[in-house]
């Protein structure tokens, strides 16, 4: 089983999708957001889905204190039971409290912190094959992290967004009114 601990909602609608388009026999993916775990007994199912876990990925925005009754014990239950445990910072910006305390090799995650960090459906998906290759022991195979643009134009007939040169040319009416929405990814 594969744990994923995040503080953005917006991956934990991202996993969920990603889930979705992986083969049926994948391995589960179970995903929690602790700050939508308020008591300490819903806090514990964390440490609970980790004891049983095959790998522990973390992306904490604020590092660990975005799990403060959580991370510690977390961290050691990983380490005494050998569960690989990739810690990664809900931004850019690395956090050596979280690097600490990974138990795999820097390359390992650093793949996983550049999937993450680009973000996108795709990139979920491969990341979970990655780890269930990695540390599962299967063979589905992966794609490396893929960039994803940071501003473009979405519509709902391009499911892929385009950018704003391409929209303009393809779409734009210019005697229709036009309504811009700003969101992020």
């Amino acid at each position: 089983m594969i744990l994923f601990v995040t503080t953005a909602d917006t991956d934990l609608l991202t996993a969920d999708r990603a889930v979705q388009g992986l083969p049926g026999e994948f391995p589960e993916v179970k995903a929690y957001n602790p700050a939508n775990l308020a008591t300490e007994e819903e806090q514990g199912e964390i440490l609970a889905a980790a004891g049983n876990a095959d790998v522990v990925v973390l992306r904490l925005l604020g590092g660990k204190r975005a799990m403060p009754e959580t991370f510690d014990p977390l961290v050691r239950l990983c380490h005494e039971r050998g569960i690989p445990l990739i810690a990664c910072p809900g931004h850019q910006e690395w956090d050596q409290e979280l690097v600490t305390a990974c138990t795999v090799p820097p390359s390992e995650l650093d793949t996983v912190f550049s999937y993450l960090i680009r973000g996108g459906v795709p990139n979920f998906q491969n990341l979970f094959l990655f780890l269930s290759d990695s540390y599962l022991g299967s063979d589905y195979g992966h794609e490396a992290p893929a960039e994803v643009p940071w501003e473009g134009v979405y519509h709902p007939d391009e499911a892929d967004g385009m950018d704003a040169e391409t929209f303009v040319a393809s779409r734009f009416q210019p005697d229709r009114p036009s309504v811009a929405l700003l969101f992020y990814r």
